[in-house]
């Protein structure tokens, strides 16, 4: 990296943290408060059931001061530099001193990513936290149901899952199916689980409606195989894919869950960033804001790659590595890179 670009990486840098910094904080301090106001309602701790993962609810309230940061980094890149955005004063200026096809948007979007990560680093982390996030994360592997059928009722009281062959100890089963009604006077059912051909000893999840979650936790145990068992009621219940989903023993560290996430979060702004520079090859500043600002809050708040599962996984433990949060990094990291690749070859005909 020559000095110029690594200068103006680190003045991206330090233009950025300044500014979204006081934001950052203010949105914090709304988010916590928001998050003890409207704190979601526990199951009963005495038991080893319980009917939400409530720190799953909070997933908007650490949104919150995430996208308020990527949103102000954004917005900070493309007012300080010139060749962001088509026509800009300065920018022939820039294009002496930047030789690079990119004329040192590459730069200030590093720098940006950089000051982000830095801001992200105490939420995903202490704030996550305090949130209620577990101080260890656990693998969490989704199980595929039979392939004779995944309808647990009546008629049909056990329906048994295969576990990897990989799989360390087990210590808990979440449980979320979809029911159907019942063909006589409603009676919820009551699901025991099986491990290995050994019952449990934790109390049965008792299911009344569709999507109802339930969590049943144990002394870890080895095992390859999983049933559940209807015990009593006769609420037919379908489990699909990702319904049933077993909790290993083996503890990750929280702190490095927390770091990863805050690294994956850096990819929204990195797409957000890469089809701005694109747009701003051809475009004037309003549309390069406008292309930022959506791709953010796609991202951000309607669900489109990474980001919902990476706050999801924080908050509930969910060990990223062995997630869906990865895989869904991918696209948007190659949709990002063929931005940045289009943007370079699109600068560099309009400077011939």
């Amino acid at each position: 990296m020559t000095a110029a670009a690594r200068s103006t990486g680190a003045l991206a840098f330090a233009l950025c943290l300044r500014r979204a910094a006081l934001p950052g904080v203010l949105a914090t301090g709304l988010a916590a408060i928001g998050a003890l106001v409207f704190a979601p309602e526990l199951g009963d701790p005495a038991t080893a059931t319980t009917p939400a993962t409530a720190t799953g609810a909070l997933t908007n309230w650490l949104l919150l001061p995430l996208l308020t940061i990527a949103v102000t980094v954004a917005v900070t890149v493309i007012f300080l530099w010139p060749t962001f955005a088509h026509r800009q004063p300065g920018a022939d200026w820039v294009r002496r001193l930047h030789r690079g096809p990119l004329a040192g948007c590459g730069a200030v979007i590093a720098g940006a990513l950089a000051a982000q990560l830095a801001l992200s680093l105490p939420l995903m982390t202490l704030f996550a936290r305090g949130l209620g996030a577990p101080a260890e994360a656990a693998v969490h592997r989704a199980l595929s149901p039979p392939d004779s059928g995944a309808l647990l009722s009546p008629g049909r009281p056990r329906l048994a899952f295969d576990l990897p062959s990989s799989s360390a100890e087990l210590a808990a089963i979440e449980l979320r199916p979809l029911a159907a009604p019942p063909g006589a006077t409603l009676e919820p059912s009551h699901v025991a689980i099986e491990l290995g051909g050994a019952p449990l000893s934790s109390p049965p999840a008792v299911f009344d409606q569709t999507g109802q979650f339930m969590r049943l936790t144990f002394t870890p145990r080895p095992a390859s195989r999983l049933e559940l068992v209807l015990q009593s009621g006769n609420v037919p219940l379908f489990f699909p894919a990702g319904a049933v989903v077993a909790v290993e023993d083996a503890g990750k560290n929280g702190t490095t869950n927390g770091c990863l996430a805050a690294l994956l979060w850096l990819v929204p702004t990195f797409v957000a960033l890469a089809f701005s520079c694109l747009a701003g090859a051809v475009a004037a500043r309003p549309t390069v804001l406008t292309v930022a600002l959506t791709l953010l809050v796609l991202f951000g708040i309607a669900g489109l790659g990474p980001a919902q599962p990476v706050l999801l996984g924080v908050l509930r433990g969910h060990w990223l590595l062995a997630s869906s949060a990865i895989s869904a990094s991918g696209p948007s990291l190659l949709a990002g890179a063929l931005a940045m690749i289009g943007a370079m070859l699109l600068r560099h005909r309009n400077r011939r």
